[in-house]
């Protein structure tokens, strides 16, 4: 038996009631107020969204639905409410015009999940939203939710006085006790996760206790939104057959990688049962035609026995036919497990490697080594699963060394698939209090980069801009030139499916890593 799967036997006892408490609560009854779920676009202007996120690799991105918030909308609807979404990507809006249409019919409630690369943006959705209430003489409560309120809750309110509300970390119960005590005209400061104003006064609420059966909640809202089959996919690297989707099935890390922050939701890890997931797979199934899913969780394998189940369950679902990929962490998997993934059709494991300098692994704490990583690359091609390689580069304590020791790790392993962002020190992460100690960040500290992790916006001491992102480049051409890669590329492209979209990915990577002179 797999030993990581033997150390992880966890039984989830303990209940927490969710929305099925709130509909019971004080024995209030809903007033069926519309409430409408903004997921912004990533730019202010309407044709550029996807730019400000992938740059020149835009044709190779994803467009992944917003799971929270069809969340968020599915437990307000069990409450009686009635939410609509707003995807502003994916169906071309500008900020403006998600404003406009926000406020279509006057909803006295708008919630705006944002992260920090898209607060610009939200800020003006709501200035809109703010500007059309006035005009048209009607009240209307701005909530922000999302990572960056999560992480700078104080810093959002104080700075956005559009926000009427904030709700830092998990939204689910609050959203419902937020709108029932506005209704009902009930204090505010008894609800855990609220950040509002009182007076000139910022009211911080408790904590509330983390969501511990996650099995209580609804499936997402996904028919809320545009639909899955037609407007959304994950990256060009991680697609095997169309119509495909991303999804997550837990939440909570306990790593301690300094560039990332699961601390927003948790250290302690929290999933949907096997049985969850299999609902999930034949909702998305059934209801849009899904044919491949990637498990998009950090810690996806930490409960093994629920993974080997899920697997198992799969395999006796011959109503599904799914085939699917997932992250894993080079230390979390075997070949034996490999083999159970592989078995249940998953065709591609993703590692976040981020380096190939054990010097690099050790200074932004990834709990890994370069042996452990070459052994869990191996394993999967043992198996036939595809490799798929996370790197970033301008890593703290990066030399030109360190991203030699990348590239040269990168030539010798068996990868296929591959994404390379760059360091960014982001707000609720180690690296966010830290980085004077590596190097020079261009950016408004305060608050993090507005800028995605396909920019250059930290550099670390002793490199340049100029240099980062030639070693990108480089990191990219050391695997796209390998005869293996270059050909299991070229049989993608021959599915009929597949073919203009692997084409325009691949046309974006070759325009950028061979000719694009890049501008920092």
């Amino acid at each position: 038996m797999n030993s990581f799967i033997l150390s992880n036997n966890k039984r989830f006892t303990e209940k927490y009631q969710t929305y099925k408490m709130l509909k019971e609560d004080l024995g209030r009854s809903p007033t069926g107020q519309k409430i409408v779920l903004v997921h912004p676009s990533a730019s202010i202007m309407s044709t550029k969204g996807r730019g400000l996120l992938y740059g020149d690799l835009s044709a190779a991105g994803s467009q992944q639905p917003p799971q929270g918030i069809s969340m968020l909308a599915a437990i307000l609807r069990e409450n009686g409410y009635k939410p609509e979404i707003i995807d502003a990507e994916p169906m071309g809006l500008g900020a403006d015009e998600t404003a406009e249409l926000a406020m279509e019919d006057n909803p006295k409630y708008i919630g705006i999940s944002s992260y920090t690369a898209t607060i610009e943006v939200s800020v003006r959705i709501a200035q809109k939203v703010k500007e059309i209430a006035s005009a048209r003489e009607k009240e209307v409560n701005v909530i922000i939710g999302g990572p960056h309120v999560t992480f700078l809750p104080k810093n959002t309110i104080e700075k956005y006085s559009v926000f009427d509300f904030g709700i830092p970390g998990e939204g689910e119960i609050t959203i419902v006790e937020l709108v029932d005590a506005i209704e009902h005209g009930e204090p505010l400061e008894r609800i855990p996760n609220l950040i509002y104003r009182k007076g000139s006064e910022i009211c911080l609420t408790r904590k509330r206790t983390l969501l511990n059966d996650m099995d209580e909640l609804p499936l997402p809202a996904w028919e809320l939104l545009p639909r899955l089959d037609k407007f959304y996919h994950p990256a060009g690297d991680n697609i095997f057959r169309l119509p495909a989707i991303a999804i997550v099935t837990s939440r909570g890390c306990p790593g301690k990688c300094v560039f990332c922050n699961p601390r927003g939701l948790g250290v302690r890890f929290r999933r949907h049962s096997a049985e969850y997931i299999i609902r999930m797979l034949r909702y998305l199934q059934g209801n849009f035609g899904i044919r491949d899913v990637f498990i998009v969780d950090d810690m996806f394998v930490t409960d093994g026995y629920n993974a080997m189940e899920f697997c198992r369950l799969l395999k006796q679902s011959k109503d599904l036919d799914i085939t699917w990929s997932v992250f894993a962490r080079v230390d979390s998997v075997d070949k034996e497990l490999l083999k159970v993934f592989k078995d249940a059709r998953c065709w591609q494991v993703g590692y976040g490697l981020e380096s190939g300098s054990e010097k690099i692994l050790k200074i932004i704490n990834k709990g890994q080594t370069v042996s452990q990583m070459e052994k869990a690359i191996k394993d999967a091609n043992e198996v036939g699963m595809v490799v798929r390689g996370l790197f970033m580069v301008g890593n703290f304590g990066e030399t030109k060394e360190t991203l030699e020791e990348t590239v040269k790790f990168i030539k010798r392993n068996p990868i296929k698939d591959f994404h390379v962002t760059c360091f960014t020190p982001m707000p609720g992460t180690i690296s966010f209090k830290k980085w004077k100690e590596y190097g020079d960040w261009t950016v408004n500290t305060d608050e993090g980069s507005t800028k995605s992790q396909h920019a250059v916006t930290f550099v670390p001491y002793g490199l340049t801009k100029d240099i980062l992102i030639s070693y990108q480049k480089r990191f990219y051409k050391a695997l796209f030139m390998k005869p293996r890669v270059i050909w299991y590329q070229f049989r993608k492209v021959l599915r009929p499916s597949l073919t203009l979209f692997v084409l325009n990915g691949g046309l974006s990577f070759i325009k950028y890593t061979m000719f694009k002179k890049v501008k920092c």
